[in-house]
């Protein structure tokens, strides 16, 4: 029985051994690049997509940011946005910045203008205070910020931090230390943690 048993396995053994050495079958290959192709197709029409987004969303920012309704700045506009659009395609085929946020993050862009506005007031109101003979209040703050590692979701809430919260002018963030899980910030006025900043990861 023994010996049955070995002389089965050691056949099984051959078996899987000359399978390995064969040649994939043709119908096999044919199917196996049918898929690559499949596959590549699918990342192409999702480049493309992707990148008309892109391409169309910096080109509304363009013309919000002129606030001139001409064709002359739409074609301005259109030009720069491409090129944007096109240097960023070719950093992201290098795999230089993966970059992949969550759509709830993203979606903070809506808040943008309340807090531009808050911080814009804010500001003012420090400038009065110093052509007036005051003391502006200004000052570096240290927060809890959770950095996360290395992949494309950690980089892009970080990178979408420091973009959604400098975009106000009353803070401007420093930077970002990754060993110690902290966000260094330069605020004028009022130095607590704003909604936004909580919501992209920053802690008191």
């Amino acid at each position: 029985m023994g010996e049955a048993s070995a002389s089965l396995s050691l056949t099984y053994c051959v078996n899987l051994r000359c399978a390995a050495l064969l040649p994939t079958p043709p119908e096999k290959t044919t199917c196996y690049i049918a898929l690559a192709t499949n596959l590549k197709s699918m990342a192409l029409v999702r480049l493309i997509a992707m990148s008309t987004v892109e391409f169309v969303i910096l080109l509304l920012l363009w013309m919000l940011f002129v606030s001139q309704l001409s064709w002359q700045e739409f074609w301005i506009g259109f030009i720069a946005a491409a090129l944007a659009t096109l240097a960023d395609t070719m950093v992201e085929a290098e795999n230089f910045a993966p970059f992949q946020p969550r759509m709830r993050w993203v979606l903070l862009i809506f808040w943008e203008p309340w807090y531009v506005l808050k911080g814009s007031i804010v500001a003012l109101r420090e400038l009065a205070r110093t052509l007036t003979g005051g003391q502006p209040v200004g000052r570096f703050q240290a927060f809890s910020y959770p950095s996360g590692g290395q992949d494309a979701v950690a980089g892009a809430r970080r990178a979408l931090f420091a973009a959604y919260v400098t975009i106000s002018p009353d803070t401007i963030v420093v930077g970002i230390d990754r060993d110690h899980n902290t966000a260094l910030l330069h605020q004028i006025g009022p130095t607590e943690v704003s909604e936004l900043a909580r919501e992209l990861g920053a802690r008191p």
